[in-house]
């Protein structure tokens, strides 16, 4: 990890139960194209299996994933940290709980899953690639949690 990626948003999932039907959505309406990567000991779900990149022009941002049995459809997106396993102690004492423990994403880095005070879902990575920080690939983002105060304190102090 570079300095210059602490407390951005370095990666974003995207589980699906259609994976084929979500990146013809994607492509057609953004344009997007794809690499499948043979993972050996894939992150979500272990053993062999495909992971899907989603590109745009040549930035790298996000990818597609079949969803696993315990893990919610949606979108999640990953804000880099200096020290993932730190950062995941730190996330009960301020408010959050932990959904996946730190886990190693074998070329990639190390990740986490956490809900903040209010229920959102974030991930926590420390990045060990050499992808830049996607720039074009997403704009904003917007939280969405189950509560009408955004938990400022929460991201201040863990990112």
């Amino acid at each position: 990890m570079t300095q210059s990626k602490a407390g951005q948003i370095v990666w974003h999932d995207l589980f699906t139960p259609d994976r084929a039907r979500s990146m013809a959505f994607y492509q057609h309406v953004a344009d997007w194209t794809y690499e499948v990567e043979r993972a050996s000991d894939f992150a979500w779900g272990g053993g062999e299996q495909d992971f899907v990149l989603a590109l745009s022009g040549d930035e790298a941002g996000a990818g597609l994933v079949e969803t696993p049995p315990e893990q919610a459809k949606g979108w999640v997106a990953y804000i880099e940290v200096p020290d993932v396993d730190l950062a995941a102690k730190r996330v009960d004492t301020l408010g959050g709980k932990i959904v996946r423990e730190p886990f190693e994403v074998p070329g990639v880095g190390r990740n986490a899953l956490v809900r903040d005070p209010l229920g959102a879902l974030v991930g926590i990575s420390l990045s060990r690639h050499s992808f830049p920080v996607p720039r074009r690939q997403f704009g904003p983002e917007v939280y969405i949690g189950n509560g009408d105060d955004f938990p400022q304190a929460f991201y201040i102090e863990l990112f």
